[in-house]
Order: structure tokens, then sequence, then C-alpha cells
């Protein structure tokens, strides 16, 4: 059988079983309290914050600019401090 399978619970809770997986909605936000593995590529629209250090084990891109292997412009020797990255 390829039909949703859905179980409703107070305040718009459902988990539904569908061919491709398992959807939550919870208008009332998820909290877990465990760590967490995932496996697979992550989607997030939205904001994400940190209380901790995150880590990458590749690099960071931000706005299109790579963390491990942007430039700077205006590097003077001594104290000066370099431009933005590129």
């Amino acid at each position: 059988n390829t039909a949703d399978h859905s179980i409703h619970g107070a305040d718009g809770l459902v988990f539904t079983l569908t061919p491709a997986g398992l959807r939550i909605t919870a208008p009332q936000g998820v909290d877990i309290t465990a760590d967490v593995t995932i496996t697979g590529n992550v989607d997030v629209t939205g904001d994400i914050s940190s209380s901790g250090t995150v880590t990458g084990e590749t690099d960071a891109v931000g706005g299109g600019i790579s963390l491990k292997s942007h430039t700077h412009s205006g590097v003077a020797a001594g104290g000066a401090s370099t431009g933005g990255p590129q």
C-alpha cells in the first residue's frame, strides 16, 4: 500500500508516514534532548543559531565566500588590518 498513513495529536501535531519517508508537522515546535547523528544532507529554511562551536570538516561558505579559501585585499606588512574577504 503506497497511501500516506497519519497519526494526529493535539494542537495540530501530525506524524505522517509517506512512501518517501516520515513527515512531522508540529506547530508548537519540537524539542530534542539527546545527541543527534544525521547521515545525509540537511536543508533548513530559516535561521540557525548555536550556543556552542560550529565545526565543519571541509569548509563553510557564507554569502558565496569560502571560509577556507577566501582571500583578503589590502594586505600590508606590520600591524595593519586587511580588507574584507573576497
